[in-house]
C-alpha cells in the first residue's frame, strides 16, 4: 500500500534539517504512506532531509515525520512513519481510491 497515492489537497509544513530551520508551506497534490507529491516545489535540494507536518483531510490528527526531498523539490519521500500514522494514511488512500477490503 506504500506505493499507492491518492489525490489530496492538504497544507504541508516542510522544515529544513541541515543548515538552519527554515520552513515553508506547500499544498499537496497526492499522498500515500510512503510519499507526498506537492503542487509546487519546495526550495530544498533533492536528497536533503526535511521535517514534514500535515493532517489528512477531515482529520484533526497531526502527522509529523522525517522525509527526503526528491523530484526536483516536488516529492517528499517519507521516512520513519509510525504504524498508527501509516494506518491512517493507508486507510485514507484506500477510501479515496475506492479500493475493496482484502
Amino acid at each position: 500500500m506504500d506505493a499507492l497515492t491518492a489525490p489530496a489537497r492538504v497544507p504541508v509544513e516542510v522544515t529544513r534539517r541541515i543548515g538552519g530551520s527554515d520552513r515553508c508551506f506547500r499544498l499537496s497534490a497526492r499522498l500515500g504512506a510512503g510519499r507526498i507529491e506537492l503542487a509546487l516545489p519546495v526550495p530544498l535540494v533533492d536528497g536533503e532531509p526535511a521535517g514534514v507536518r500535515f493532517s489528512l483531510p477531515e482529520s484533526s490528527e497531526l502527522i509529523e515525520v522525517e522525509a527526503e526531498v526528491a523530484g526536483q523539490g516536488r516529492v517528499l519521500v517519507l521516512r520513519g512513519v509510525g504504524s498508527t500514522e501509516r494506518m491512517w494514511i493507508s486507510e485514507y488512500v484506500k477510501e479515496r481510491l475506492e479500493l475493496p477490503d482484502v
